[in-house]
């Protein structure tokens, strides 16, 4: 919000998510993953020129869910809905202005001395598409719960798409 408010273009950005699952017969799904989410925020230099400058977060989690299905008619389609908490492992800010960029890496101490919050929590809604026994494709989209520091009213948001194979 308070790069909405000095003028920005706030967007998500890309990140990966790579993990184990464990889906069991009544359709009850359990996970583990590292989880990578990101934002993005363009600014327009208007006050001497018409550059712009950009700031970016990525954030890495250690990710626990649990998902429950609901299948339509018993089709190959179900809809996937449950919770997921997320533990901070740290995070990439990057600055770029006039053609130059800087990163620097914040660790959990650091983002901690920060106020940000080492726990994330929120919900997860999407679905899956079975193409055979063991091979599944599934697109989810994490609504996001607290904020990310104290002193930041913004929360994660992601798309997530990914195989499930077993």
């Amino acid at each position: 919000d308070e790069w909405e408010e000095a003028g920005a273009d706030v967007t998500n950005k890309m990140g990966f998510r790579f993990g184990i699952e464990n889906r069991r017969s009544n359709g009850f799904t359990t996970g583990v993953t590292f989880t990578q989410r990101g934002v993005k925020a363009e600014f327009e230099n208007d006050y001497y020129d018409s550059s712009t400058s950009s700031s970016s977060f990525n954030f890495n989690y250690l990710t626990g869910y649990a998902l429950t299905t609901i299948s339509p008619n018993n089709s190959a389609l179900e809809l996937v809905f449950g919770a997921e908490l997320g533990y901070f492992l740290g995070a990439e800010y990057k600055e770029c202005q006039n053609g130059g960029c800087e990163s620097e890496t914040v660790d959990a101490d650091d983002w901690d001395d920060m106020g940000g919050n080492m726990f994330d929590f929120g919900f997860v809604i999407g679905g899956r598409y079975a193409i055979n026994k063991t091979l599944s494709l599934v697109g989810t989209y994490y609504i996001g719960l607290v904020d990310l520091a104290d002193d930041m009213d913004a929360q994660h948001r992601s798309f997530q798409i990914y195989l499930n194979i077993g």
